[in-house]
């Protein structure tokens, strides 16, 4: 920089001098100015102050020299332009020489040289104020940056977390989705299990109803009860376990909601610190740029030196420069972090000095910044939104939770009932089942109807007490509404009837339908007695079948003895080379017999088995007719309780119509009703009619559940039922189809025999049983069905009396509206005493119908009473006969027994003497084989002997 410097100084001395020459001819013309011009007054008041004459001691003139007399620690400083023009307005005024400028320019250039390293100087100071400045500016760039870094890193950390925990939520909720199917699995095996203990629970009962029957129940009871206790407690168990699990699953959703909810707020404060931060460093970068511009309008103000400007200049683009650099990083790190544009760089490079342009691209990075705000704030709704559906899915993976509920505690209730139905359990105790709970149901629905009746007749005793005391009040205001009320009161007595009417003519029909259902049963009962006489029938086939295989057996015996008889004597025969192969023929024989003595043995167990079955079917014809007995007992006893309720319904309706006529003379002789009061009768029979068409709606439903789950368990019974036969029928099929292909292939000339006189008796007997069960299942089937029609003509009824009820609610309330006409439009009293005269006769006449009607109530309650009668009489006869059933069953049960004793001793018998005989025939094989055997040895010596005295003869 000094060698610059010096180099613009000559050039500045150059022009001085040629400036020096132009004003040595321009003298004249400046002498001629003014004293006005205040350089002038300056350059002369500087003249006269150091260029005065100075005469020496001698007297001489002063040398035309100035002395130069540096003025120390001026508060001015003397320019070098300044010097220059004076001393050069000196020279011209005086007439100085050459040589004597040639002093004079030493002089100044030695002023010129001082001057210009004070300048320099004060260039070096202001470089390193510059330097220092510039030094500050780039820390705080660098500590801008390294914030921004910070900041960055920081939200990307943040945003990793974040997604971090987002994965983890959703590792979590496919957890939670995977547990869920497993429960849904597990529900399913459940269920499955259910089925399965169901299954095992009927064949325990069958089991437990036949230990019974064999005088071994109380044993079995208690076992039993344990079994099904354990069962409970298990079942009981599992479902604690099951809630536990769902508990903790809700509990584990709960707290990662609450963490959801935590991580968005975190996300939400993050972005406001972000944008804060974006703000801050913007305002930074502004400011940053005001003070640049600050100090270069200082050091253009401070500096003349058009060289020095350039430079400074120069060195403000570069910090210009690295500022857009530093700011275009920052912007890309935002970018890069926030997953956005990147084609940011290109809107900088055109970036100048001026303030505008930076202004403008500021408000364009502010606007992007904000876009990319909103996007964020899209994200954190979209996860909103994700969140919003995974509560949805938790809320109904909690209603299937309820459900699975619902059903667990339809399966204990089940297990319950079959508990408690141990004893009822049977081929037809489904259809007993259904039947008993629809007379139940109906019962409920009379009981109802009754409580009803009740409620109605103290309401209406309440009604006329509060009468009573307002009858004292406003008799004009009674003459206008006494009509209506009597209308009123007449229909609703009309209605009544009509109902009692109808219920009796249900009640008749119910009668009807359990006399059909009697019959039914009696002739059930036949069937059961034919089903008997053939079961002992069958039994007479299987006896006599029995005697002929005995026979048989005793055949084959001694065919055996004939044959062992001709194997002894074959034996004889044999000559000494055949020894082996008859020893080989021998043991094939022998296990031949042992095979056919085991085929004997296994038609013996079928035998058993065939006892057994016929055994089982009795028992099942017994608990029959005990499950009807007990059936008829309790029909005749909700019958008889039925009629005692009647009785009692139809004295309180007496009781009413007596009260009635009491209320209406009271009323003719009193008249003092209020408009309130009949107000207050419409609101109550408004009332009342809607209570009776939700009760009949409801009673709608109820019917309906019954009838789907009646038709749900027919069904599933004629399912299970089929499922059973066909499983029974095959595996009889594969059995008797192996017994016959084993036989075959043993011992065919033996087995055309049996075999004709076995499949003829399996075939008989398949047949007979495969007859029978499809005969039971067409009697469940038809049963079924007609139960069903008739519940279906039964929902019709009550259908048909719906409408036929809406229709008189729709007569009632036009009646109600055209009675509200005659209210407006009734002026004259005189026309209200005729109408209530006539009124006075029609409820005569009704009066007398309801007496008649009454009449022939009791008429029909005397013939059902007389009925019920007749039907206990029946009944008695009926137990009778069943008792006559059972003593005769219980003999054919002990000569059966006797029957199966003899038979057993006579097996043991016959076992024992076929074991006798082939251990001595064994025996005696074995003896004879010892016997030839030695008689060969003894050959073989007597041999080997001749053999020796041969050879030694011919020696």
């Amino acid at each position: 920089m000094s060698v610059i410097s010096s180099s613009h100084c000559s050039d500045a001395s150059e022009e001085e001098l040629e400036s020096n020459k132009s004003h040595s001819l321009s003298i004249h013309k400046s002498k001629k100015k003014k004293a006005s011009n205040p350089t002038f007054q300056h350059l002369q008041h500087y003249m006269n102050t150091n260029f005065q004459p100075d005469f020496h001691g001698d007297g001489s003139y002063p040398s035309p020299i100035p002395q130069y007399i540096p003025q120390a620690k001026s508060d001015k400083h003397i320019t070098s332009n300044d010097a220059a023009q004076n001393v050069s307005k000196q020279y011209v005024y005086e007439g100085i020489s050459n040589e004597a400028n040639y002093e004079t320019l030493q002089a100044l250039y030695e002023i010129r040289r001082g001057e210009v390293n004070r300048l320099e100087k004060e260039l070096s100071e202001i470089k390193m104020q510059a330097e220092a400045e510039i030094d500050n500016l780039r820390k705080k760039l660098l500590i801008s940056e390294s914030e921004g870094q910070r900041t960055v890193m920081e939200y990307q950390r943040q945003c990793e977390n974040l997604k971090k925990n987002n994965e983890h939520l959703e590792n979590q909720n496919l957890a939670l989705k995977h547990n869920v199917e497993t429960k849904d699995a597990m529900n399913s095996k459940l269920t499955k299990e259910v089925d399965t203990i169901r299954i095992n629970m009927k064949t325990l009962e069958e089991q437990l109803s036949n230990l019974s029957r064999n005088n071994g129940s109380r044993q079995y009871d208690t076992n039993v009860d344990c079994i099904i206790n354990d069962l409970k407690k298990k079942h009981s168990q599992e479902v604690i376990n099951l809630q536990n699990q769902y508990k903790s699953l809700i509990e584990q959703i709960h707290f990662k909601d609450r963490h959801c909810t935590l991580l968005t707020n975190e996300l939400k404060k993050l972005q406001q610190e972000h944008h804060r931060i974006i703000s801050e460093n913007n305002d930074l970068i502004n400011n940053l740029k005001i003070e640049l511009n600050v100090a270069q309008n200082n050091k253009l103000s401070n500096s003349n030196n058009y060289d020095h400007i350039l430079n400074l200049n120069s060195q403000l683009i570069e910090c210009s420069k690295q500022n857009q650099q530093l700011n275009n990083t920052l912007q890309r790190l935002t970018i890069e972090n926030e997953k956005l544009h990147t084609n940011l760089n290109d809107s900088h490079i055109s970036n100048n000095l001026q303030d505008v342009n930076d202004g403008s691209n500021l408000e364009e990075d502010y606007q992007k910044s904000l876009e990319l705000l909103q996007k964020q704030r899209d994200d954190v709704k979209n996860l909103t939104e994700m969140l919003s559906v995974k509560n949805r899915s938790i809320a109904e993976l909690e209603k299937k939770e309820i459900t699975y509920q619902h059903c667990i505690r339809k399966i204990q209730l089940e297990l319950e009932k079959y508990s408690r139905d141990k004893s009822q359990i049977g081929d037809h105790s489904s259809h007993c089942e259904t039947l008993r709970n629809a007379l139940e149901l109906q019962l409920e629905d009379t009981m109802c109807k009754l409580i009803r009746t009740e409620e109605m007749s103290t309401v209406s005793k309440h009604m006329i007490e509060n009468d009573k005391l307002q009858n004292n009040n406003s008799i004009e205001e009674y003459m206008h509404y006494h009509q209506s009320s009597l209308e009123n009161l007449s229909k609703q007595k009309d209605e009544e009837i009509e109902k009692l009417n109808n219920r009796m003519e249900e009640y008749i029909k119910e009668i009807d339908e359990l006399k059909q259902l009697y019959v039914k049963v009696c002739s059930e009962k036949e069937n059961s007695l034919n089903e008997k006489e053939k079961l002992e029938k069958r039994y007479d086939e299987l006896s006599s079948q029995f005697e002929t295989l005995d026979k048989q057996y005793g055949t084959v015996v001694k065919e055996k003895e004939e044959l062992a008889i001709e194997l002894i004597g074959i034996k004889k025969e044999m000559s000494v080379n055949q020894d082996s192969i008859q020893k080989q023929s021998l043991i094939k024989e022998i296990e031949d017999l042992k095979n056919e003595l085991t085929l004997h043995k296994r038609q013996k167990e079928m035998i058993a088995n065939l006892k057994i079955d016929l055994i089982q079917s009795k028992e099942r014809v017994l608990s029959l007719e005990q499950r009807l007995q007990l059936e008829c007992d309790t029909k005749v006893a909700t019958y008889i309780d039925q009629l005692e309720k009647l009785k009692k319904e139809y004295e309180e309706k007496v009781n009413e119509l007596k009260e009635a006529k009491d209320i209406i003379s009271k009323l003719t002789t009193t008249d003092s009703l209020t408009s309130s009061k009949v107000i207050d009768d419409e609101k109550t029979l408004k009332s009342k009619l809607l209570d009776y068409e939700n009760s009949l709606s409801n009673i709608e439903r109820k019917h309906k559940l019954a009838m789907n789950e009646m038709s749900f368990k027919y069904k599933n019974e004629l399912d299970e039922l089929e499922m059973i036969y066909n499983k029974k029928f095959n595996e009889e099929k594969v059995a008797c189809g192996k017994l016959i292909e084993e036989l075959k292939s043993k011992h065919k000339i033996e087995m055309e025999t049996l075999n004709t006189v076995a499949k003829q008796n399996a075939d008989d007997y398949a047949k007979q049983e495969i007859m029978q069960i499809v005969a039971l299942h067409k009697q469940q089937f038809e049963k079924a069905k007609e139960i069903v029609t008739l519940k279906n003509n039964h929902i019709k009824e009550l259908e048909i009396k719906l409408e036929n009820a809406k229709t008189e609610i729709s007569n009632k309330t036009r009646q109600y509206e055209q009675l509200k006409e005659m209210h407006t439009n009734s002026t004259n009293i005189n026309m209200l005493k005729q109408q209530i005269e006539e009124e006075r006769s029609k409820f005569a006449q009704i009066m007398t119908n309801w007496s008649q009607e009454m009449r022939q109530m009791k008429d029909k309650l005397s013939t059902t009473v007389s009925e019920l009668e007749k039907l206990q009489a029946k009944y008695t006869k009926v137990k009778h006969a069943a008792l006559g059933y059972k003593h005769a069953n219980q003999k054919q049960h002990l000569v059966y027994n006797e029957l199966l004793v003899n038979c057993v001793r006579f097996l043991d018998e016959l076992k024992n003497k076929t074991d006798e005989l082939l251990t001595h025939r064994e025996n005696e094989i074995q003896q004879a084989l010892d016997d030839f055997e030695n008689d060969c040895k003894q050959r073989r010596l007597a041999f080997s002997n001749v053999n020796k005295l041969s050879s030694f003869n011919t020696s």
